[in-house]
């Protein structure tokens, strides 16, 4: 669905430099293809150092900013930032259009300044917003906000800035990967799904029809209610043992639904983050002790 589709005027001037912008994003784009830590989907963390990981921020500002402060990425070279599941929520702008867009800039912004570090992992939102699927919550039609506030923001360059976006999105990487036995993604297949799965789809280069309704991406980024069983089919396959996600909302800000999964979401007041080390063995218990609010760090 098109801004047109949404009966959206794009005519206003733009307010913010859409340039520069598409060039942000663009070499973020890039830079994630081009990582030399990755397999095919996979980024294979080094045996040192340690990876921050956030849940679902939703736009949420102050938590992003929290955590970027925290993670302090300049004086940490060997800290890691993981990102996900950033567009739909947060601020709006006068006309009630979502802002979360600009979260998605600035962290595209992050990864040109930390190609290394900063590592954006794809989302189911990420892909709605590429096939344009119909995302609610409660009464509010996410896609249509996100799409009002780039028309806002952008006017007649919005689409132009949307399919850049797009682009940033086809090339993140599935997940990560540590060697010390954590895998990190937004999801992973629920039960039903493993019985097909097609776990080549982290190898190999994804194309057109993956992003599609069909196949087993659409049941990677989509899949909840992973029961013990689910969990250690798909641990074992993909030689982990412990799996850390988000896409589930928590109420708590996390989630330990089985003896494999730490579900983590970030965007709220509520919010979790978790700080793994890569240089030692950990255990799932390990980890599930150490999440933190990310109210607790200084703003």
């Amino acid at each position: 669905m098109s801004h047109e589709d949404w009966d959206l005027s794009t005519d206003a001037a733009p307010d913010r430099n859409y340039a520069e912008v598409l060039d942000t994003v663009h070499r973020a784009a890039i830079l994630s293809r081009r990582d030399a830590k990755r397999r095919g989907n996979v980024v294979h963390l080094p045996r040192r150092g340690e990876v921050l990981v956030t849940g679902d921020l939703h736009g949420c500002r102050e938590n992003y900013e929290r955590i970027v402060k925290f993670a302090d990425l300049g004086r940490n070279p060997e800290r890691h930032l993981v990102l996900q599941e950033i567009v739909h929520g947060g601020p709006t702008d006068d006309q009630g259009g979502c802002r979360s867009f600009e979260l998605l800039e600035d962290a595209a912004r992050l990864k040109t300044e930390f190609p290394e570090q900063v590592h954006m992992l794809l989302a189911n939102h990420d892909v709605a917003e590429m096939l344009n699927i119909q995302l609610t919550k409660g009464v509010d039609n996410l896609t249509q906000l996100f799409a009002e506030g780039l028309a806002h923001a952008y006017g007649p360059h919005a689409a132009e800035v949307k399919a850049a976006y797009c682009a940033l999105f086809r090339a993140l990487p599935l997940a990560l990967k540590t060697y010390n036995g954590v895998w990190i993604s937004h999801s992973t297949p629920h039960l039903d799904a493993l019985s097909d799965f097609e776990y080549a789809l982290l190898d190999r280069e994804l194309t057109d029809e993956d992003f599609s309704y069909e196949g087993g991406l659409y049941s990677f980024l989509w899949g909840r209610n992973q029961d013990e069983m689910a969990a250690r089919i798909f641990a074992e396959h993909v030689g982990s043992e412990i799996l850390i996600v988000g896409h589930q909302p928590a109420q708590m800000g996390y989630k330990i639904p089985n003896s494999r999964h730490i579900i983590l979401y970030s965007d709220n007041q509520l919010g979790r983050y978790l700080m793994v080390p890569l240089g030692k063995s950990v255990t799932h218990a390990d980890l599930a002790l150490s999440i933190k609010k990310i109210s607790s760090l200084p703003r």
